[in-house]
């Protein structure tokens, strides 16, 4: 059975043409919802064909809901992900993960690399290069379109946007899912939004742009939307998705968020004020050496509060990519994470990382001082499930990996009530994913999350999050207004 609050989503969008959206943080079932949805479209024949989209783990995870819970044949299943041969007449639903949706121009590729070599002669060397991904045949009598985790859909030029825009009809069913609030930012909302009612912001990313938005950097084509047009854009989101809060329809234990300081080294301040010069360069002896944006600059400063740089960027002499490698001193953050684990007493603790090398440092560090550690990065996630099995279940004491890894889909991980941002992200959707992991239905302890502070730039990382959390409190009111004035 639905809850209340599942069934006036649901009535909401039938409401509106079967087009809309569920923002519901992690908890308050959307997986099931969306997974009875579907079976209940495709029973009553309001629907003929099913296409469910999103990442990896969510894909996984609706596929189990829909043979185990819902009863579904696992024959009228398609996935892209194990599926060897073409589909046929009897496959009703078609799930993919957003990574293997290919391009719009999914052609071969000429890769061109250059370089100068020790007596100052230039080479230059093209390379023929495959498609991106190989082009699997898609039904072009779907009709009911479900796109989970839909904030991952923010740019209007990915791959995924590109590919539902060009193949969902008008009078197809559409809805977007999410287990993070919405929006991350107001000039996100307009892929979303444009899938599920398309022209509502603007029939194109440039009519968007020019009715709601300011430029603030032409070089780098980054816009934000206009303060006198934030109600408008928020009143037509709230008539098209329901921003819904964990807290609100669940009886959770207290979350308390924790910043834990660490001092910076010296060295380290010497070079992140370096960065921030005009002209950025390295040292005094890399005059030519410069970043390729504020972005770069700002990851840069990211790396060494975490104790190394190992990154690629422009020589602005010559226009080529020069690899910056430098070691500083890990033991700030180091000590912090050391003592925060003793007083833990052996409990489980998520470290969450943003860098490779970051992670590998870390676990090594960790099972040295005699600390039962796992790891999960983009170059080991191997055995996945039984991993983590041994963290939620067994004595695996610390977590370390990328929140985009184990922050999606994942409901085990109430087994752990401490978390570390060891570095921070301001990307409000990540961030919120994985602080919902440990604080959602199931939990039965109080939840702490640990933000490692020594710099200015954490600090304005937070406030940043602190602005979005801001947004979405006020669109889950909007919402809550309109019902009370039905």
């Amino acid at each position: 059975m639905l809850r209340k609050y599942q069934k006036e989503d649901l009535v909401k969008w039938i409401r509106n043409n079967y087009r809309g959206g569920w923002y519901w943080e992690p908890g308050l079932g959307k997986t099931f919802t969306i997974a009875f949805v579907i079976k209940q479209m495709l029973k009553k024949k309001r629907a003929h064909r099913a296409f469910f989209a999103g990442p990896l783990l969510a894909v996984s995870t609706l596929q189990d809901f829909l043979t185990d819970v819902m009863g579904i044949p696992a024959s009228m299943i398609y996935n892209y992900a194990t599926e060897k041969k073409d589909f046929t007449d009897k496959h009703r639903i078609f799930i993919i993960n957003y990574e293997l949706l290919p391009p719009p121009k999914n052609k071969p590729r000429t890769k061109v690399k250059s370089w100068f070599d020790d007596d100052g002669v230039f080479h230059m060397e093209a390379k023929k290069l495959g498609p991106i991904r190989k082009v699997r045949p898609y039904p072009e009598d779907i009709d009911l379109w479900a796109l989970d985790e839909s904030h991952m859909l923010k740019s209007h030029s990915s791959n995924a946007f590109k590919f539902f825009q060009t193949r969902i009809k008008n009078t197809d069913k559409v809805i977007c899912l999410s287990g993070t609030p919405f929006p991350n930012r107001h000039v996100s909302c307009y892929t979303q939004l444009h899938l599920m009612k398309p022209g509502v912001l603007g029939k194109n990313i440039s009519r968007f742009r020019e009715n709601y938005c300011r430029l603030v950097s032409k070089q780098y084509g980054t816009y934000k939307v206009k303060s006198s047009k934030v109600p408008e854009i928020e009143q037509i989101a709230n008539e098209l998705v329901t921003v819904r809060k964990a807290s609100d329809h669940l009886d959770l234990p207290d979350h308390t968020d924790i910043n834990l300081t660490y001092k910076l080294t010296p060295e380290q301040i010497t070079y992140i004020n370096i960065l921030k010069k005009d002209g950025i360069a390295l040292d005094a002896d890399d005059k030519d050496i410069l970043l390729s944006s504020i972005t770069v600059a700002r990851i840069m400063t990211q790396q060494i509060l975490s104790g190394y740089i190992n990154m690629k960027v422009t020589r602005a002499v010559v226009k080529d990519k020069v690899e910056i490698k430098r070691e500083f001193s890990r033991e700030p953050k180091f000590s912090v994470l050391k003592q925060l684990l003793e007083s833990l007493g052996g409990k489980k603790l998520i470290v969450c990382v943003y860098f490779t090398d970051t992670s590998a440092w870390l676990k090594e560090a960790l099972t040295k001082e005699g600390y039962k550690v796992d790891r999960f990065a983009s170059d080991d996630k191997d055995n996945f499930k039984e991993r983590l099995k041994a963290f939620t279940h067994g004595n695996v004491q610390v977590l370390i990996s990328h929140p985009s890894i184990i922050g999606i889909a994942l409901n085990d991980l109430v087994k752990a009530n401490y978390l570390l941002w060891y570095e921070l992200t301001d990307n409000w959707a990540v961030y919120k994913q994985m602080v919902n992991r440990i604080h959602r239905f199931g939990q039965m302890n109080p939840t702490f999350c640990y933000h490692l502070i020594g710099h200015p730039i954490e600090h304005l990382m937070l406030q940043a999050l602190k602005e979005k959390e801001d947004v979405n409190d006020r669109l889950a009111k909007l919402y809550f207004d309109s019902i009370d004035n039905d």
